[in-house]
């Protein structure tokens, strides 16, 4: 169990002394009973959390379909919500790590490159060694491993759908004044001088939507967020018979809100802990269980 002492506590307990006075002249004081009550609340969340992981949380893979297309998400929209990062009813905590709103769509689109923390961009990408996600594609990486040609996005009350797509658009021309650029039309004078960027589009409406959905279930457990944790699980769903194929269920936990904590889902310690980059542990899973059709010539093992 990770160390909790009452000094750091205090420093992390809404309410402990700060130095300024109330309007009566006395400190405002957290009591030596408070910092007891919620150190052991922070103890038994963690204890908590830490059996939750053991025996609820992970991963199960029913069946690995090749060749996927593209996806629907259900409950993608949650991401990105009105929900302030310190709440602790916060609806999507279990997920709060992940990338929101467009960039949460767009890492199911994007392809995954190699690298780490340290900059070392010259191991591929492996399923024991997850890289990052980028919408362009990069020659120079020892791995391009594509994501899917379209994701579809169900409303929160379900009543539309909208496919979105990466798109290449032009941001701008070549400075014809850079050396580079010169020695490059010297080598090919019909060089295109365009500068172009990768973005996320909606397409066109479509009538038929994929097979395969992913559902996103946010969960405010009263009982657990009590003690400062979260739990979310993300179902992939084959709709042709509403077949459950793959789930992934997740627990969070953090201490309370604090100056020195002003983030807590934010800092939360997650279970399943990912191998990689945390803000795509989603795209991570769910691309292990759908395989997207580009991936057909790259063997990620």
């Amino acid at each position: 169990m990770r160390l909790i002492n009452t000094m750091f506590l205090c420093f992390l307990t809404v309410g402990c002394s700060d130095g300024e006075s109330d309007q009566g002249g006395a400190r405002n004081r957290t009591s030596d009973a408070e910092i007891v009550a919620a150190l052991e609340r922070a103890r038994a969340g963690e204890a908590l959390w830490e059996n939750l992981c053991r025996t609820e949380a992970g991963e199960n893979i029913y069946e690995v379909i090749e060749d996927v297309e593209g996806i629907l998400l259900i409950g993608a929209l949650e991401y990105g919500s009105v929900d302030a990062e310190s709440d602790p009813l916060r609806v999507d905590a279990a997920f709060a790590k992940e990338a929101k709103g467009a960039d949460f769509i767009a890492s199911f689109l994007g392809y995954e490159q190699s690298g780490n923390r340290s900059g070392d961009r010259s191991v591929p990408v492996s399923l024991s060694r997850r890289g990052y996600i980028n919408l362009e594609y990069n020659p120079d990486n020892p791995s391009n491993v594509p994501g899917y040609d379209y994701v579809d996005v169900m409303s929160k009350d379900g009543a539309r759908i909208e496919r979105y797509v990466p798109s290449l658009e032009i941001v701008g021309v070549k400075d014809l004044s850079a050396k580079g650029v010169r020695m490059a039309l010297e080598r090919d004078p019909d060089l295109d001088l365009n500068v172009y960027r990768w973005k996320v589009v909606r397409a066109d409406p479509v009538v038929v939507h994929p097979r395969y959905a992913i559902k996103i279930h946010n969960q405010v457990n009263l009982d657990l967020r009590t003690y400062g944790v979260a739990k979310g699980r993300v179902e992939v769903i084959d709709l042709a018979n509403n077949r459950l194929v793959a789930e992934l269920t997740r627990f969070a936990w953090s201490l309370p809100e604090s100056r020195l904590n002003p983030n807590p889902w934010a800092a939360a310690y997650v279970c399943p802990g990912t191998k990689g980059r945390s803000g795509t542990a989603v795209r991570h899973f769910v691309d292990r269980v759908l395989i997207p059709s580009a991936r057909s010539e790259i063997n990620v093992k």
